[in-house]
């Protein structure tokens, strides 16, 4: 077994100094005093007209050649003035210098202290340029060139920097009043100055000398280094690519989220006979593994590099790295470009808990805080969030999770301290525990292509979030080819191991990116393997209907009878909502679909499903009914008369109160199903019950007896029962303890009794003071008001 999360460490850990052969960046700056002999005051930015007085007073720049000073404007065309013809100062300047330095000094990895020895001006005008050279010793310990280009308004003139194979193209001109370009180089280093096409630029030089004694420090070489990285890196997406035959399947041992995506109300959980599509059940996984000579679990999908520093999300940037955190991304910047491998910047957190055993009280202050030494670990979540890439730009990602051998070195954990560590004294039946979180910045790693894999791996809001990304490249016309192409890749991803009836909402926002894709085939494959899953609902209905107009007609007819076929026992409210939005847009699918419409009326439910922890069903509603019939309607008159036939017969299941009475109303008052035979069967059917309530006689009661079924036959309850019949008495006391309280009570609420319950809390033991009340009277009068009011409106 190769474990490259410990070889990537090792070989890293030889990058022991940090910064790089160049340094650059932008500051901001209080303009400097700057007069120049024969001209004067020097405003800024820069003016074309002082250019040019400055030009008129200044000498060709030469250049040097050995020991030879050599002057040709076909090597180097530039005008300078030297330091005596020079004056520079000022406290701001002094300042921003200062800042400057440095900033330099830690972008070049220098300790030391640096000082500047101002050395030339130099001032470009449209076609001067300066072609590849280094520059030579100028001053004793000079060991490295500093330009700062002021203000002014100038196009081209990119310096370019190269060294050890690598080259920085700079563009250091700023326009703004407030800013100033830097860049600092070892003199080793060869530059040059591309021409500049337009306007003036003006730039100050400077040796940048190393203060004190010994050798003058030289650009980090980390060369050999690098190559060996590049080799393990290499390696490393070698075996990954081998292992790529195990497909279908998330990373991480529960899917890294899958199981836990939030899902919309409706959202009915798989049953378990459900199985992902060409992927292999979670038990058959680890044998998977096992078989295979590398092990899944031997070859980590991506390598996660803790750094040093600590970051904020706001300061997270490969160009704000610290130390030799900034010389580790530089090398492996480098390095996993010639590899293949795709390298990110994220905050990496862990979470951990456990048991714990107290040892000890120390004093911190005016507080005491608890000792302990940490017994287990039992639970711990590692995850990746903040993205950057290379450029500093936001990646596309989520929370990604993290497995605990992907971390380089796998040992991290045991020298690092948590930035936040609680302990949990035993409460009851619970032992001692602990939770501690560490929080670090992190170099994340993963070969090239894998990318989807990596995605679909973190869960199914990073994967949808990542898709999306992709699409509105492909929409944008930014790189419109790959991202389609990965965009697919991803898409057909997520439709193989999608779980029947997850995610409503999420299989909409899949949808709706391959509609934006105009993919017609692979729409269709997510309707086989999504939508007749039963991954919609009421909310997402219009985006799945949308969908369709991608398809031909023999597919459309297709997808709905799989859909209508697959979810109807589950989702019977969506999938009413389904067909009437059909019925609306595609009329002329329903007739086509007859014998899987009257196969779903046939098989209609009677009465409520007996409780599932694991399946939930939809519960019927006014609009399931209003929808259902509808959609029957437009496509078939007599299905949508059994339909309302099926209803009235199982009462108990489609209520007539809340359910059916309200539908009628609806449907009633419909413009276009007024009238229809089935409506007019509903209508007449709730008339028929409103009427045989109205009829029955309401009446106050005429005495204090009230109907009561109590089945416990303790003193206590047929106490109870005696003073309900009671036609004398209105209130009954029990002083009991608490315990008789509380279950003659429970009995009242359970028997829905006409009684007011209140606890008299005097004296001992407290009394229960039970009143008859004529709360099933009032509910009737209450039931009788709305029946006429239904009633009124089925007329």
């Amino acid at each position: 077994m190769s474990n490259i999360a410990q070889e990537l460490a090792t070989l890293l850990e030889t990058v022991e100094r940090p910064g790089d052969f160049v340094a650059s960046g932008t500051v901001d700056f209080g303009a400097p005093i700057l007069r120049v002999e024969g001209v004067g005051q020097i405003s800024l930015p820069l003016l074309p007209i002082q250019a040019q007085q400055i030009i008129a007073t200044a000498t060709q720049a030469p250049f040097g050649r050995g020991e030879q000073t050599i002057l040709d404007t076909n090597v180097r065309r530039t005008w300078q003035l030297g330091p005596d013809r020079v004056q520079l100062g000022g406290k701001n300047w002094i300042r921003t210098l200062d800042i400057i330095l440095e900033r330099i000094a830690e972008g070049l990895g220098v300790s030391d202290p640096v000082e500047a020895q101002f050395y030339k001006l130099l001032v470009y005008d449209k076609e001067s340029f300066f072609l590849p050279h280094r520059d030579t010793e100028k001053a004793a310990g000079m060991f490295a060139t500093l330009v700062l280009v002021l203000p002014g308004e100038s196009e081209g003139g990119e310096l370019i920097v190269r060294h050890n194979g690598r080259e920085q193209v700079l563009d250091l001109r700023r326009s703004d009043p407030g800013e100033l370009g830097y860049a600092a180089f070892y003199a080793d280093c060869v530059h040059e100055v591309r021409p500049v096409t337009s306007g003036h630029r003006l730039a100050l030089t400077y040796n940048l000398v190393r203060k004190g004694k010994g050798a003058a420090p030289t650009a980090p070489n980390y060369a050999r280094e690098r190559a060996r990285i590049v080799e393990a890196l290499a390696g490393w997406s070698r075996m990954v690519a081998e292992t790529a035959h195990v497909t279908g399947r998330p990373d991480g041992d529960e899917a890294d989220g899958w199981d836990e995506t939030p899902m919309d109300d409706d959202w009915d959980a798989a049953t378990a006979d459900d199985e992902w599509d060409e992927a292999p059940a979670d038990d058959e996984w680890d044998e998977i593994a096992d078989d295979d000579d590398d092990g899944w679990d031997e070859v980590p999908q991506k390598l996660v590099y803790p750094l040093q520093h600590a970051y904020t999300p706001a300061e997270l940037a490969f160009a704000g790295l610290k130390g030799i955190d900034a010389a580790v991304g530089d090398v492996l910047r480098a390095a996993a470009v010639e590899a293949g491998t795709d390298l990110h910047l994220a905050l990496l957190t862990i979470e951990e808990s456990g048991w714990a055993e107290h040892t000890d009280m120390w004093r911190r202050g005016s507080r005491y805080e608890d000792q302990f030494e940490v017994g287990e670990v039992t639970d711990s979540d590692y995850t990746l969030t903040d993205w950057r890439r290379v450029d500093d730009q936001a990646a596309p990602f989520h929370a990604i999770s993290v497995r605990p051998y992907e971390l380089s070195p796998p040992d991290f954990l045991d020298e690092a301290k948590p930035d936040d560590e609680e302990f949990h004294e035993a409460t009851g039946n619970e032992g001692a525990s602990f939770d501690r979180t560490y929080k670090r910045a992190a170099l994340v790693l993963w070969p090239e292509g894998t990318t989807v894999d990596i995605v679909v791996g973190a869960g199914l809001e990073t994967a949808l979030s990542y898709l999306e990304n992709r699409v509105g490249l492909v929409a944008g016309g930014t790189a419109p080819s790959a991202a389609r192409v990965e965009a697919l890749r991803l898409a057909e991803r997520l439709i193989a191991i999608w779980q029947r009836g997850a995610a409503a909402k999420e299989a909409a926002r899949l949808l709706a990116a391959l509609r934006q894709l105009g993919e017609g085939s692979t729409i269709a494959a997510a309707f086989d393997g999504v939508v007749a899953g039963g991954s919609y609902g009421r909310e997402t209905v219009s985006e799945v209907v949308a969908s369709l107009v991608s398809l031909a007609k023999p597919r459309q007819v297709g997808a709905v009878r799989a859909i209508v076929s697959s979810s109807a026992d589950r989702r019977l409210n969506s999938l009413a909502a389904l067909l009437a939005a059909l019925a609306g847009s595609f009329a002329d699918l329903l007739p086509e679909i007859r014998p899987v419409l009257q196969q779903f009326v046939d098989t209609l439910p009677t009465r409520r499903p007996s409780y599932d922890p694991v399946v939930r069903y939809e519960t019927v509603d006014v609009g399931c009914v209003v929808d259902l019939i509808a959609a029957l309607a437009a496509a078939d008159a007599a299905l949508s008369l059994q339909a309302v036939r099926h209803m009235l017969a199982h009462s108990g299941y489609f209520a007539f109160d809340g359910v059916l009475v309200a539908a009628a109303e609806k449907l009633a008052s419909s413009a276009d199903l007024s009238g229809h035979p089935a409506v007019n069967h509903l209508v007449k059917a709730c008339r028929n019950h409103l009427e045989a309530r109205i009829a029955e006689p309401l009446a106050p009661p005429a005495d204090w007896r009230r109907p009561v079924e109590i089945r416990c036959d303790c003193e206590h309850c047929r106490s109870l029962t005696a003073f309900m019949a009671d036609p004398i008495a209105e209130v009954w006391t029990l002083r009991a303890r608490q315990e008789i309280r509380s279950h003659v009570e429970t009995n009242i609420r359970n028997a829905a009794c006409d009684l007011s319950c209140a606890t008299l809390r005097k004296g001992s033991p407290h009394a229960l003071i039970c009143t008859k009340n004529q709360a099933s009277y009032e509910k009737r009068v209450r039931q009788r008001r709305q029946d006429l009011e239904a009633l009124a409106k089925l007329a």
